[in-house]
């Protein structure tokens, strides 16, 4: 009898110690009431990472999150979908237009000869002139033996020859010193429709019969910022967090 009452003690004692799950209220993490005390543990949960594609599909996924933190820079924009505990993250990597690579590739150290820039013109810079007829300008310029038949210095740089410059003028227009280039930086849906202007020079060396397009000093980091400008304010526009930067998430 005895014996049996010491079991049952035993028992109860055990039953006592054994925990029971309980809900705190926080999803990160697991709690158990061992012996009437609560002892939560953080939630062993791998962190997941989400890859978005369009502009559309990640706010919709953010805005799902009261808790996110987002931030953006030239590589795409990070999602830290609960700041409180910097765990599972989303994705939206830029991808950017073979057009915008082609600009700012472009180096004051390269010159193209002539049916080099004219392909260039015509494949590479499809659709990102100026609706000046530059390429049929490029296209009518003549050399000889590998100079212009007469020259002339404008502007501190050797420039087409008088004669050739009077036919072009004619024809199509004088060639200009200056080309004013807008295109697209991403093709990402969402962002493949906002263009960027690229200020360049354009030259000629004419001893040579070679070309330079080159973008004047700052004008690509000046493009890349603007482009930064612009997705912050869609995000601003369209997410309900405050919580937006530029920079890296780390």
């Amino acid at each position: 009898m005895i014996r049996e009452a010491l079991d049952r003690l035993i028992t109860l004692g055990q039953e006592a110690q054994k925990p029971i799950p309980v809900d705190v209220g926080d999803r990160n993490k697991v709690a158990f009431s061992i012996g009437g005390k609560i002892v939560a543990y953080d939630r062993s949960v791998d962190p997941r990472s989400h890859i978005v594609t369009t502009t559309e599909g990640f706010v919709e996924l953010v805005n799902r999150f009261e808790n996110a933190s987002v931030w953006y820079d030239h590589g795409g924009i990070v999602a830290v979908l609960d700041d409180s505990v910097r765990r599972d993250r989303a994705y939206l990597p830029f991808r950017t237009s073979d057009k915008w690579g082609s600009v700012s590739a472009l180096s004051g150290a390269r010159w193209f000869e002539h049916k080099e820039f004219i392909r260039f013109l015509r494949v590479d810079l499809a659709g990102v002139l100026p609706a000046s007829h530059l390429l049929d300008k490029i296209r009518k310029v003549k050399f000889e033996n590998q100079a212009v038949v007469a020259s002339e210095v404008r502007k501190d740089r050797e420039s087409m020859g008088k004669e050739i410059a009077s036919r072009t003028a004619l024809e199509e227009g004088d060639i200009p010193d200056e080309v004013r280039i807008v295109t697209p930086m991403y093709v990402n849906p969402g962002l493949e429709e906002l263009e960027y202007v690229v200020e360049c020079n354009l030259e000629v060396d004419a001893a040579r019969g070679q070309f330079r397009l080159a973008p004047k000093p700052d004008e690509i980091d000046n493009a890349r910022q603007l482009a930064m400008d612009s997705v912050g304010e869609i995000l601003r526009d369209r997410l309900t967090t405050t919580l937006i930067y530029q920079g890296r998430a780390d």
